[in-house]
């Protein structure tokens, strides 16, 4: 890139990033990204599955998210399911 296309690119994403942080927009889903592989968010069926294992084993979804990285159960990707569903199966 030359000199005024990394001063655009730089403009264009603290304008962004100024705009997110002044009117609160959730930027998780950026189309930017160049991470294609997440295969989207569990769906409503799977969150069911673990919410409803969750409770059954007691588990305590504040701790549960923190050790998840997530504020919500409903942002976990698709491609994690197994591993959260076998770590709520796991507690005793």
């Amino acid at each position: 890139m030359d000199e005024s296309q990394i001063t655009g690119a730089a403009s264009s994403y603290a304008r962004k990033y100024a705009l997110n942080g002044l009117l609160a927009i959730d930027d998780t889903r950026d189309a930017d990204t160049q991470d294609n592989t997440g295969g989207g968010l569990i769906t409503p069926e799977q969150l069911k599955t673990l919410t409803d294992l969750a409770t059954k084993k007691k588990v305590d979804m504040v701790k549960f998210l923190a050790y998840l990285k997530l504020d919500a159960l409903e942002k976990l990707p698709s491609q994690k399911f197994n591993l959260a569903k076998a770590a709520i199966e796991s507690k005793k």
